[in-house]
């Protein structure tokens, strides 16, 4: 841009208000949504014995290469770090990085 063009700048501001009611607690429960909108305790016992189920059996298919993937991570070979991989495989979650 040379000397003798000028940069024109604008700022505009909209008259329209957009906004979002966001309900209490107790709005959800005189509205009987609770059941609706999260889970019950039931199954949250069910999802974490499926979990494990999972982890255990990737685990006894390949025992060994999950603890030669940690070692060469530098990282002990436990059963708190073995979860933490199995599920980084399993549920494809980020790399492995910290425990």
């Amino acid at each position: 841009m040379s000397d003798k063009q000028k940069l024109i700048k604008n700022v505009s501001f909209s008259n329209i208000v957009n906004v979002t009611l966001v309900p209490e607690r107790i709005e959800y429960k005189d509205g009987n949504l609770k059941n609706i909108l999260w889970w019950k305790d039931e199954d949250i016992s069910k999802f974490r014995k499926e979990c494990a189920l999972e982890i255990k059996t990737v685990l006894s298919f390949s025992l060994k290469e999950y603890e030669k993937n940690l070692k060469c991570l530098n990282l002990e070979v436990n059963d708190k770090n073995l979860i933490l991989l199995v599920q980084d495989k399993i549920y494809q979650l980020e790399p492995l990085i910290k425990l």
